[in-house]
């Protein structure tokens, strides 16, 4: 099959539904055809079959979504100059090179050491002791680092579209316990795993600043309860009105948000699928 990209136009048949979304979307269209190729997936009804192939259609949906937001976020570069020369290595070249690399040499087999234990020394002790208790204060930074940046991104969340600052956040962790090294700590690691985006000296969440540029022009935003959290799913309340099940492919937010009780606001679509009314959140934008 991997031959085959040069043809263009293509057909290809998947003969089991893959839950993968990737392979389906490169052969209905690979980046340098002329013209759109074709993709048919072979599923038989009462099987297993079926449900795979409604969650690679999901998943479909949802790249394609994502694809569509990060297209109204980032600006396209053009190339300055010409584009470099296409010089692949001659394959003679190659061949006449492995003549001259010389054979790996066998490794000899350790000897058996035998005479009296050694002991470490005093120094190599405290070496260890030291290395030892550096690790232990390191996993509890981590640790409370963690638990401070899910503290700071709910603040993020409940200050909405109009976002908060830096300085007013750092200092509102601190009030509340953390120190300044762990407060500011909290907040790099939320913009290093791309949780939030910063825009004139204030923060908002990755949801709200991708809704306000337009990014889900076609979904509306619900306010979401966590009602129960199971295995495989989550029973939530709609606007206080309607209940609805939710799925982890058909969530796009923090993980942390998804426990009984939580509270936040997100911007989705609410369908009905298999008898069950279901809601799709595509970014979760406030509390």
């Amino acid at each position: 099959m991997e031959n085959c990209r040069e043809q263009q136009p293509l057909l290809v048949v998947f003969y089991e539904p893959v839950p993968s979304g990737v392979k389906y979307i490169q052969r209905e269209g690979r980046t340098g055809r002329k013209s759109k190729g074709e993709a048919v997936i072979l599923a038989t009804e009462d099987t297993h079959d079926i449900p795979y192939l409604k969650v690679s259609e999901k998943r479909r949906k949802r790249m394609r979504q994502a694809v569509k937001g990060l297209n109204s976020e980032l600006e396209p570069l053009e190339r300055k100059g010409p584009e470099p020369e296409k010089n692949p290595i001659p394959r003679e070249l190659i061949r006449e090179a492995e003549k001259y690399t010389p054979p790996e040499k066998e490794k000899p087999a350790p000897e058996a050491e035998i005479g009296v234990e050694k002991r470490p020394k005093p120094e190599e002790l405290a070496e260890d002791k030291a290395e030892e208790l550096e690790k232990k204060r390191q996993k509890e930074f981590r640790r409370r680092e963690r638990y401070t940046a899910e503290r700071a991104l709910e603040k993020i969340l409940s200050s909405g579209k109009s976002g908060i600052s830096t300085e007013k956040l750092e200092k509102t962790l601190q009030n509340e316990g953390s120190t300044e090294g762990i407060a500011k700590a909290a907040v790099e690691r939320l913009k290093r795993e791309d949780q939030v985006r910063e825009k004139d000296g204030k923060l908002l969440s990755k949801g709200a600043a991708r809704v306000e540029k337009g990014a889900h022009p076609g979904s509306e935003v619900h306010e979401f309860f966590i009602e129960k959290v199971r295995r495989g799913n989550a029973n939530v309340k709609v606007d206080g009105k309607w209940r609805a099940v939710l799925t982890p492919e058909d969530y796009e937010g923090p993980r942390n948000l998804i426990k009984k009780g939580k509270r936040f606001k997100g911007a989705a679509d609410l369908y009905h699928e298999d008898g069950k009314f279901r809601a799709w959140i595509k970014d979760v934008v406030g509390k």
